[in-house]
């Protein structure tokens, strides 16, 4: 008896960093869905190339690192690095917003869908052509706050960045909700609803389209910064169409317009995806998991059709208050 307990302790700790590596996905993929539900939730633009600019946030993060050196890791240049790097992926990946919204976005629907899904392909085949990007190969982030080697740096590691993550996030979500509460998040509204309607009404619909895109490119590279130092390393693989689509799976599922939907549907998707991962239902299942994953996601679909949440947040479940009584 005495010899298991160390046993006991050791699948706990399995069990743990398992965990947080679900909760550090689910915080990543929440991050980008929140950010593409900016583009096509609120402001109505159907983009299939939300992938790109995740692409590019994580490799300016990786050349960024490069550029200034190998500092001690741990220290206070290490951190300046870190959060500079986090900066200069999230203006990388504005800029890249910026140049592709403004010939692009004066398209509608499809051909907009069409005009993102290439510049998403063009990042791709770009990274895969520069050498001093890794090329085709694997581009290595040297790591800046905790070097995982044995155990308990691993678990300090996973801890650290499920941190970073959750913060990641939380900035996210209430820069975007805020922005959404504005005259201006108003006026994005507007043009998903009517843009003609807007227009006559004074709103510089292509500003406030262009506006939207940029920021949701920015916290989409903002992502790409956190997945390339979580990860060590990147490549054109991590950044395919299948991500791209698994984020806007993630959107539709979630609701459109609900950034609770978005949290929430990253839960459900990335927890279904990754207990299927590891086999706990049977080998069987395990091999079939693509198909299941599927029908779980058509089911979804087919019992909540407008989502989980809809167009609604999840503080409208509890936020409504009584109605007032009559006044004699």
């Amino acid at each position: 008896m005495p010899g298991s307990v160390p046993l006991l302790l050791a699948d706990f700790t399995f069990s743990w960093l398992w965990l947080a590596e679900v909760l550090i996905t689910v915080a990543l993929y929440a991050t980008l869905a929140a950010s593409l539900n900016l583009v096509t939730g609120y402001a109505g633009m159907f983009s299939l190339g939300h992938h790109g600019f995740y692409a590019v946030g994580a490799y300016a993060a990786g050349w960024f690192v490069s550029v200034c050196g190998h500092p001690e890791v741990g220290s206070a240049v290490a951190v300046g690095v870190f959060l500079g790097s986090a900066v200069f992926a999230s203006l990388a990946a504005a800029v890249a917003g910026l140049l592709v919204g403004v010939p692009c976005l004066r398209l509608r629907g499809d051909y907009l869908a069409i005009a993102t899904l290439a510049f998403g392909e063009i990042v791709r085949i770009v990274i895969q052509n520069t050498p001093a990007l890794g090329g085709s190969l694997e581009l290595s982030v040297p790591r800046l706050l905790v070097d995982p080697r044995g155990l308990a740096e691993v678990s300090t590691f996973r801890d650290l960045f499920l941190a970073i993550g959750v913060a990641m996030l939380l900035v996210t979500l209430v820069v975007i909700r805020n922005l959404i509460r504005s005259a201006h998040g108003r006026a994005i509204v507007s043009v998903r609803e009517d843009e003609i309607a807007s227009e006559l009404l004074g709103v510089r619909t292509t500003a406030y389209k262009i506006r939207a895109f940029t920021l949701g490119a920015a916290f989409a590279g903002l992502g790409g910064w956190f997945y390339a130092h979580y990860s060590g390393s990147i490549a054109p693989a991590n950044f395919d169409l299948l991500v791209g689509i698994k984020i806007l799976l993630i959107v539709v599922l979630g609701g459109l317009g609900s950034l609770s939907g978005s949290v929430v549907a990253a839960i459900v998707l990335i927890g279904i995806e990754r207990l299927l991962q590891t086999g706990v239902f049977g080998e069987t299942l395990k091999e079939w998991m693509q198909v299941e994953y599927a029908l779980v996601l058509i089911l979804l679909m087919l019992l909540r059709p407008n989502g989980i949440f809809g167009s609604r947040e999840l503080s409208d479940l509890w936020g409504r208050r009584s109605p007032r009584k009559a006044a004699p």
